[in-house]
């Protein structure tokens, strides 16, 4: 997420064509990396009889969400509100609520043989 709002905020101030082409392309890397590993990280954590269903919640919530993103930019012609509004703004306060709330993963869950 911290890679993907580095490139929001790059392409929201920058002046020149091609830094802002830098932004462009360390944005999607930072989402895909982060849906990726939510994904990972729901199946994983989540208990057998629920894992399905929060599968598809997070499925439909990246469709809903790429539909909803194109529609903001159709209707707020300035894309830098776009950007920093209904992208970055989001992603702040997702890192500050997992910074905050979430601990790290007790290694029992993570490692192939546990007890």
């Amino acid at each position: 997420m911290m890679v993907s709002l580095v490139g929001i905020i790059i392409l929201s101030f920058s002046d020149v064509f091609w830094f802002s082409i830098v932004g462009l392309f360390i944005i999607p890397v930072g989402i895909i990396t982060s849906y990726n590993l939510t994904y990972i990280f729901i199946t994983e954590m989540v208990v057998e009889h629920k894992r399905q269903t929060y599968k598809i919640i997070v499925a439909s919530i990246f469709s809903v969400g790429a539909l909803t993103n194109v529609l903001w930019f159709l209707m707020i012609p300035n894309y830098e509100i776009v950007m920093l509004v209904f992208f970055g703004l989001p992603m702040l306060i997702n890192m500050i609520i997992f910074i905050v709330f979430f601990k790290d993963t007790p290694i029992s869950l993570i490692t192939k043989n546990t007890p």
